[in-house]
Parts: structure tokens; sequence; C-alpha cells
């Protein structure tokens, strides 16, 4: 029994600091992978929203774009006025933070982070040809996130 205690062997001050340290190295490294991996996840989630936001009021917009007439028009977009004026009192585009199309303004927009922004506007390229700047935001109070996407699309000339 003796003998047991005399061969009893521990670690030495050196050796445990040594392990702590590494440690302390190795939950640092695993704590940063983690935080950027969660970081990144979150800023893909946002950029996916807003690209779908996107994808819906372009498809909307092109949609009533597509099927009208010149003859329906009273006034093309500006840069003050970002919408058509139809003749019979309806607006297609942007304007007040909405989107506004023939039968009513859009469906999408249904997140309350997610903004039209200023930005936002159709211009005249050539006689009958119009960009489509879209510019959505999206606000969580601490960060500010924007896309912009853009789509050209022609009028029917009917006269």
């Amino acid at each position: 029994m003796k003998h047991r205690l005399k061969n009893e062997h521990g670690l030495s001050l050196v050796e445990l600091l040594a392990v702590f340290v590494i440690l302390g190295i190795l939950s640092t490294i695993a704590y940063t992978v983690i935080f950027s991996g969660y970081k990144a996840y979150d800023r893909i989630n946002v950029e996916s929203d807003l690209r779908d936001e996107a994808d819906i009021i372009m498809a909307e917009l092109i949609s009533d774009l597509y099927t009208l007439k010149e003859s329906e028009i009273a006034n093309t977009p500006t840069s003050s006025q970002p919408f058509f004026e139809l003749k019979n009192g309806k607006k297609i585009g942007f304007d007040g933070g909405k989107v506004l199309l023939k039968a009513k303004t859009t469906n999408s927009l249904h997140s309350g982070k997610i903004k039209l922004h200023d930005d936002s506007k159709i211009m005249e390229e050539d006689e009958g040809l119009f960009h489509i700047y879209l510019t959505l935001e999206w606000d969580n109070g601490d960060r500010i996130q924007t896309l912009t996407t853009e789509s050209v699309v022609s009028i029917l000339k009917d006269q």
C-alpha cells in the first residue's frame, strides 16, 4: 500500500496552464466559426426574402405593362412621378411607398421589415421602352440591407 503512494504522479502547474491555454484558444476559434456561420445564415435569409419580394413585384408589374397599350396611357413616368397614369384614372408603378397595379396594389410586401425604397422608379429609355428600377429595403432596427433589381419592358403600340 505504501508503495502506491510513493509512485503517485500528478500534473505540474505548467502542464495544467498549458491545457487551459490550449482549451481557451480552441474555444475562441469554435465560437468565432459558429458566430460567423450564424451571421452568414441570417444575411442569406434576408437576401432570400428580399429577392422573393422583388420577384413577385417585378412579375406583377411586368404582367401589367406587357398588356398595356399606348392608347390607354395619359402620362408616362417622370423622375418626380414614377408611375404610368392611365386614362381611366388608375396608376401603374410606384407611389407613396406602394406598388400600384391596374387592378390593385401589389400582394407582396407582406413583411413589416421590407419596404419599397424611394429609389424605385420607371424611366423611359426610348420611345415605348421603359426601364424599371425596383429597390427594396430590409430594416430590423440595427441593420439596413437593400436589393435593387432592374428590368426593361416595352409598351404595345396600337395606333
